[in-house]
Formats: C-alpha cells, sequence, structure tokens
C-alpha cells in the first residue's frame, strides 16, 4: 500500500488484498513512445522499485544542474519538488538555502535543481551536436524568454513546484554562471498575484461583452411584454374569450338538459328496432323459414324445367306427338 503526498494531491496505490497481505512482486511492462527495448537476455539482472512510479520512472545518465535566485517567499517548496516543462517533469529540487546581500540589503533564496535533458526529445537533430557545435539549447531557450517561476501544485497542501516556460513579455536575459551553475533567470509571480491576474483576465472578458446592449434588449423585451399585458386589446380579448366560455358552457347546459335525454330515447327506440328486426331474419322466425322452403321449391322447378329442356333438344317432335315410351 503506497500512501503519497505531494504537490500534486494525495495520491493511494494498491495492488490486490492478497498481495497486501502475504506480500508480492507485479511486474508491468510501461508504455512508451521511443523505441522497443531488446529482449531480456539469460541472466538479466531487474532491479525491485519501492512503488509503481518509481518503476514507471525513466532513468537518464544525462543530468543537468542549474541555478535560480528567488526573491519573496518559498514556503511550501521543498526538496525533491518537481521541475516542470510545459507539464512535463523534466527534473527536481535539490537544495534550498537562504542568502543575505549585505550590499544591497536584500535576502536571496538560491534553488539548486537538476534536469535531464535526454527528456526533452530532439528531432531533426541531437542535443550533443548543438552542444558542440556552441549553440546550447538552455542559451537559446533563456533568450527566447525561457523563465523560472514558483505555481502552487496543490491548493489544499500549499505545495509548490518549479515551472519552466516562456514568456514573450519579459525583459531580455542571457545565461551567467555562479560557482559552475549556469542561471536560469525567474519570474516572480506570487500565487495571491497570479489569482489577481486570472480575476482580472475574467473582468477583461466581462468588459468585452456587450452588456450595456444586452440591457437595453432585455430592458425593451420588458417593456414590450408589459405594454402587451396592459394593452386594451388584450383585456378586450380577454373579455370576449370569458363571453365566448360563457356560452360554451350554456350551450353545454342545454345539450345536457335537451338533447342528451332525446338522444338517449332515440337510441332505445333503434334499439327496440334492432331487435324486432332481428327477430324477423332470425334462424328461428317465420320468415326464414317459408323463405327457406320457397327457395328448395324454386329449385326443384328449376331442375325440372332443365330436365324438360334438355328432353326438348333431343327429341322435338315430342311437341306435336308427345312424349313416347
Amino acid at each position: 500500500m503506497d500512501l503519497k503526498l505531494s504537490a500534486d494531491g494525495i495520491r493511494l496505490d494498491t495492488q490486490s488484498l492478497l498481495s497486501i497481505l502475504i506480500g508480492g512482486v507485479a511486474f508491468d511492462t510501461p508504455p512508451t513512445l521511443g523505441e522497443a527495448g531488446a529482449p531480456a537476455a539469460e541472466d538479466q539482472y531487474f532491479p525491485l522499485y519501492a512503488n509503481r512510479d518509481e518503476a514507471h520512472e525513466k532513468v537518464y545518465l544525462d543530468k543537468k544542474r542549474f541555478l535560480l535566485f528567488f526573491e519573496g517567499s518559498v514556503r511550501g517548496l521543498s526538496v525533491g519538488a518537481p521541475v516542470m516543462l510545459r507539464g512535463i517533469k523534466l527534473g527536481q529540487v535539490l537544495d534550498i538555502q537562504l542568502e543575505f546581500d549585505v550590499e544591497s540589503f536584500r535576502f536571496h533564496i538560491p534553488v539548486l535543481i537538476e534536469v535531464e535533458p535526454d527528456r526533452i526529445r530532439f528531432v531533426h537533430g541531437d542535443y550533443e551536436d548543438v552542444e558542440t557545435k556552441g549553440k546550447a539549447p538552455i542559451e537559446r531557450f533563456v533568450r527566447e524568454g525561457l523563465r523560472a517561476q514558483l505555481k502552487s501544485g496543490n491548493l489544499i497542501t500549499g505545495q509548490l513546484f518549479v515551472d519552466l516556460d516562456f514568456y514573450k513579455r519579459t525583459p531580455k536575459a542571457e545565461i551567467r554562471t555562479l560557482d559552475g551553475y549556469p542561471i536560469i533567470p525567474t519570474q516572480t509571480t506570487a500565487p495571491l498575484e497570479e489569482l489577481t491576474n486570472k480575476a482580472n483576465e475574467f473582468l477583461n472578458t466581462l468588459n468585452e461583452l456587450p452588456l450595456g446592449e444586452i440591457g437595453d434588449d432585455l430592458r425593451d423585451t420588458v417593456r414590450g411584454a408589459k405594454e402587451i399585458a396592459t394593452s386594451v386589446e388584450l383585456k378586450r380579448s380577454v373579455s370576449e374569450l370569458e363571453q365566448a366560455l360563457k356560452q360554451v358552457r350554456g350551450t353545454a347546459k342545454d345539450l345536457n338538459a335537451d338533447v342528451v335525454p332525446k338522444l338517449s330515447a332515440t337510441l332505445e327506440q333503434a334499439r327496440a328496432t334492432l331487435r324486432s328486426a332481428d327477430n324477423l331474419i332470425g334462424k328461428d322466425s317465420v320468415i326464414y323459414l317459408e323463405t327457406k322452403r320457397t327457395l328448395r321449391e324454386l329449385s326443384a322447378a328449376a331442375r325440372s324445367v332443365r330436365g324438360m329442356a334438355d328432353y326438348l333438344e333431343r327429341h322435338p317432335e315430342a311437341l306435336i306427338k308427345g312424349k313416347g315410351k
């Protein structure tokens, strides 16, 4: 069970319950953007790390140390705090001291940091090549506005980290050295000033909004709605609607009092008529039986006529001589 409290906040990393109870070793192959490593050889030695972060942490042999000077308070900055560039960790803080300049009568806080340049992937060239040609990237970075600044990593814990970034609106500077360490210029921005800048940006955004036009439109809309609500036409329409509702209510009463009883009586008469018709044409009725008998007689007569017609067709002389033997 790995519980960590840092500038990034509180982090808890655990394995399975069985591993927590009896211990164990976890294996993993971390994904990477670089080239895949060679397969493990026979009797390969693998270091055992204390936690996942250390296991996934890439180790670089090339390390560069720089010196930073801060004027304000560095409360919340501790040894081991990360050094970030555009949100990517490049190194860590190695040492923090407090110095007092007697001549200027000012305090200075030198901070020693260590960065790993190999964490920056150089394309279309190599870091060693540009250093050999006398164009070290850090010197150009500083000329282009690279500055170090303290930022809050967690508002709850108040821990700080060193942030490296480029600032366009900053005085030009060059790399200086002190005790063999190159000095990266710093950018002074207290947390309160940072919040103030954000508040100012928010206020500027509000100022850019056409609040006056929006207010005028709302005022016109409310005025128009008020005029409609208090207009004579709306009052007359409401009055006419109320009268129409009264007429509909009266008509409904008349229907309920006069038309509905008459309609009920008419329906009852129609029901009785249908029952009488059903009695007349039902299977047990006299009309049905007589009609059925008549149809049988007509069918027999038709068969007789058809037989006589067939006989006359074969013996037409029977009309004169009569039917033979």
